[in-house]
């Protein structure tokens, strides 16, 4: 009977640790979007990655994309690189359509991974996947989106939202930086710091 009690007593308090830390992730991104907002940026896009509070943002208008994890702005042509990183290993590299459209049309990641280097991994053996962006910033010049579940499921709507997402960041960042993006980015830097 003691070990019943105790089993319900660990059940109990992994759900409310489990709440409180969902509690934690929304007002993280709704802090996080607040910042931005305030700064001038205008969220036409969010995405959530992160099972603790990681939000990408997008304003298309100004040619602005920002992520919480780094609590940074970015410009469109900040963006030099964008690959698809698995278990430490790259497996697509610069515009990320053909890759993922191939894993998808076949169905999954270990699709995608046979599609760009020619050997299959089962999905279930999957315990790393991201979208590494380098950035032209020698300070922080990486910023990683996981793309699996705490779970380790892979999330294949957030997949292809971020692929379309950064292909169209890609096509349209060529673009020299307005005067506006360094309003919003200093007002923000300013708002943070």
């Amino acid at each position: 009977m003691d070990n019943i009690f105790l089993y319900f007593l660990i059940a109990a308090l992994c759900f409310i640790v489990y709440g409180i830390i969902v509690k934690f992730e929304n007002n993280k991104k709704k802090e996080f979007e607040s910042l931005l907002t305030d700064s001038g940026f205008i969220v036409s896009e969010k995405l959530a990655y992160s099972s603790f509070g990681g939000i990408f943002c997008l304003d298309s208008e100004n040619k602005l994309w920002a992520v919480s994890e780094v609590n940074k702005i970015y410009r469109f042509q900040d963006i030099v690189k964008v690959e698809v990183v698995q278990d430490g290993k790259t497996i697509s590299s610069g515009g990320l359509g053909r890759a993922f459209a191939l894993g998808v049309l076949a169905g999954g990641v270990g699709a995608v991974v046979g599609a760009t280097t020619g050997r299959k991994i089962s999905e279930n053996k999957l315990t790393d996947l991201r979208i590494k962006i380098t950035i032209n910033d020698f300070k922080n010049p990486i910023v990683y989106i996981n793309c699996l579940t705490p779970n380790k499921n892979i999330s294949m709507e957030m997949v292809q939202k971020f692929q379309s997402v950064l292909d169209l960041i890609l096509v349209n960042g060529k673009s020299k930086h307005t005067i506006k993006q360094d309003e919003i980015i200093n007002k923000f830097n300013q708002n943070i710091g």
